[in-house]
């Protein structure tokens, strides 16, 4: 039985027009005490400025009530709230790290002008310390780059195949005449050189990528990558054809999504054959129409002059008009999409199915994040995705840019020219040659003890500078006015791990909250490379993989032929229960040889197939010799989207960026937001831009946009 309403203790219940008398009385008396106590505060809040008398009676009372109803309430609270002790503790950091920023950029600014005799130690051989290096050297600055591998590359890396020739082709030099004058037989086989990790990239997207290649010299094309995902079900589901196979794995496969097939390009045989992915289908073109019009509205896409035609025929002159160019680097801290996850949203917001995402999403873009783990990617992302990797239209792939020879080896050379020593001499490539400590000192200045500054350096001044001092594995030790640490968190960290500052020593008393100052910054800097996660900490699919041939057992038979010829990726998708429930486990085999430049060359096209597969170590167990390439290793090469990696090189990276006077600086994909070769590579140039070399690519309007929108991220604006 529901209790009457009751205004005291015995009241009686009242008839409902008495209720609302009651509450009309009880807004009026809130009122009445609204207004005494907006009295007794005026004397502490500021005074509305009223409008003049000759302004009409109407707008005077809107601004009255104005002021009433929300200034004055506004005014009072900001008062409140400015003394309560969690407002005081979030200005007080604000205001630290704004005090950080506007240090390192003081400490930045007191560089001297001119690339004149400084020193730069570029650490890392990938395309962030290379690309890096490259820019330094060009602005004259004397570099010297240490790669711990005996080549460059970093995730580039590049392998040589050996493939057969076809009847009646010749290797060319190979069969001319011995000295004897007996011709030396025909070679039968013929290296074709392909990458092995990083393969090809979204060329719409990396434009600084696209801007250094051109400024080399280095030819590129465009490829059509088609994705294949199959589903293994347990023995006796589906098709028979695909039964034990004798190595560990059981069950036919089945085609869940394909780019460009006939079986996913005809949306009446899709809906026939597969409901719930035509279904899921249309859902996931909403929920990415709906993240690019969010994206839209806080991060306008960069306009950008494009030329067109005017007149009819596009006879006349071209003229310049304004588009909406595409960008890996739109962002805005506003956006509510950062913090809300691809999965939740897809879910809940859209009423994407577990089995899309484990049989759809997550295998296809295994080979973007070179990981399983996914649950945690931000719903921002998804338009990004859709760029590079379409799924909502399996009648339209990717279209990517990739190198004409197939591999990044003369990106490198390139870029390293002019490191080498002349004659056979050391230079300034230290390959195979690893850092193993890092320490600043103190020099200039006249402080008495201080440090021997580097050869030639135009830090000589009267003005105390901070250089760092390198020690390599080779019992080199050596002084920089710079310091780029463009590798991995792990080996930054193994290098910083014995730092020591002589800062104190040589200044005295007076240099001792220095000192302390640069010993919190090393505390926080190792604590931060210490946090930075890898995929393989919680994914250990790509840690290791295999380069074979081996076709017959990595890919499914009914499909095999088929996927050496048209796809470039096929995945697999074990486990579960078959309705986006339990747990999945994935295999990835990237084709190379059916899309890359060099294995397409008439003397060898389809003669071997070409594979670097991921996941496949049970099935791959039996491969022959002669079969097997080689191990690829991906250990600490990618780090994860975690909110902890995010959350680091939003907050935390931007104020550690060249502190002591722009002694030491981080590039690479463990202080950036992201993986991916433009993203390196641009973070090179931004930390070299910082110390001192101009953007090499002013005239690329879209590399430009995206140079500064980075700078902003890394705090080096």
């Amino acid at each position: 039985m529901e209790a009457p309403l009751s205004h005291g203790k015995g009241a009686v219940p009242q008839p409902p027009i008495l209720h609302l008398g009651s509450l009309f009385a009880s807004l009026k008396l809130l009122e009445r005490r609204r207004r005494r106590a907006a009295s007794r505060t005026a004397a502490c809040a500021a005074p509305p400025v009223l409008p003049t008398a000759t302004q009409p009676a109407l707008v005077a009372r809107l601004w009255h009530l104005l002021d009433d109803w929300l200034l004055g309430p506004c005014r009072r609270r900001l008062g409140a709230l400015a003394l309560s002790p969690v407002a005081r503790g979030v200005a007080l950091v604000c205001a630290a790290g704004a005090l950080l920023r506007w240090y390192a950029r003081r400490r930045r600014q007191q560089q001297p002008p001119g690339a004149t005799g400084r020193r730069v130690c570029v650490v890392g051989g990938g395309i962030a310390g290379a690309g890096a290096a490259w820019s330094l050297r060009r602005s004259g600055f004397d570099v010297t780059l240490y790669e711990q591998k005996p080549a460059l590359g970093g995730n580039a890396k590049s392998h040589g195949w050996q493939v057969p020739l076809k009847a009646g082709a010749s290797a060319g030099a190979s069969s001319s005449a011995g000295g004897d004058g007996v011709a030396a037989p025909a070679a039968t086989t013929r290296e074709v050189r392909t990458g092995l990790s990083v393969l090809a990239w979204p060329g719409e997207l990396f434009h600084t990528y696209n801007a250094l290649l051109a400024h080399l010299g280095i030819e590129t094309v465009e490829h059509v990558l088609r994705f294949f995902v199959g589903r293994r079900r347990a023995t006796g589901c589906g098709d028979s054809s695909g039964g034990s196979s004798g190595d560990g794995s059981s069950g036919a496969v089945e085609c869940v999504f394909a780019h460009d097939r006939e079986s996913h390009t005809d949306e009446a045989q899709l809906a026939a054959r597969q409901p719930w992915l035509a279904a899921d289908l249309a859902r996931w073109r909403r929920l990415a129409a709906f993240v690019r019009r969010v994206n839209g509205f806080f991060a306008p896409a960069p306009l950008r002059r494009a030329a067109a035609t005017s007149g009819p025929g596009g006879g006349a002159a071209a003229v310049a008009v304004a588009v909406r160019g595409k960008s890996c680097y739109r962002n805005s801290l506003l956006n509510p999409l950062n913090v809300v996850p691809l999965r939740a949203l897809a879910r809940w917001g859209f009423g994407v199915s577990d089995r899309f995402w484990g049989e759809v999403f997550v295998p296809v873009h295994t080979s973007t994040f070179l990981e399983a783990h996914m649950d945690d990617l931000p719903a921002v992302l998804a338009e990004l995705l859709e760029d590079i990797v379409p799924l909502a239209e399996p009648g339209a792939p990717p279209v990517m840019r990739t190198w004409a020879a197939g591999n990044a080896d003369a990106v490198f050379e390139a870029l390293a020219a002019g490191l080498q020593g002349a004659g056979g001499g050391e230079g300034k490539l230290r390959l195979g040659c690893e850092v193993e400590a890092v320490r600043l000192e103190e020099c200039g200045g006249g402080g008495g003890g201080g440090a021997v500054l580097p050869s030639g350096s135009a830090a000589a001044s009267t003005r105390s500078r901070t250089v760092a001092v390198v020690e390599d594995d080779e019992g080199r030790t050596e002084r920089f006015d710079h310091v780029v640490f463009a590798c991995g968190a792990p080996a930054a960290l193994r290098a910083l791990k014995r730092f020591s500052s002589d800062t104190a020593s040589s200044g005295g008393w007076l240099a001792l909250p220095r000192a302390l100052a640069q010993q919190c910054w090393h505390w926080l800097a190792t604590a931060t490379l210490r946090n930075v996660r890898y995929v393989e900490s919680r994914d250990a699919l790509f840690s290791s993989g295999e380069a074979h041939s081996d076709s017959a057992a990595a890919l499914p038979p009914q499909f095999e032929g088929e996927l050496l010829q048209r796809f470039c990726n096929y995945v697999e998708v074990q486990g579960g229960d078959g309705d986006g429930g339990g747990a999945l486990a994935y295999e990835n085999t990237f084709i190379v040889s059916s899309w890359s430049p060099p294995a397409l060359a008439p003397d060898v096209a389809g003669q071997r197939p070409m594979l670097v597969s991921y996941g496949c170590k049970e099935r791959l167990r039996n491969t022959p010799a002669a079969l097997f390439e080689r191990n690829v290793t991906g250990r600490e090469a990618h780090p994860c989207l975690t909110t902890t990696n995010l959350a680091l090189s939003t907050a935390v990276w931007p104020r550690l960026q060249g502190l002591h006077g722009g002694a030491l600086y981080f590039a690479g994909s463990s202080v950036t937001p992201g993986n991916g070769h433009d993203l390196s590579l641009l973070s090179g140039l931004v930390v070299a831009a910082a110390v001192g070399a101009p953007f090499p690519f002013v005239e690329n309007e879209a590399a430009l946009s995206d140079f500064h929108a980075l700078q902003g991220m890394m705090g080096l604006g």
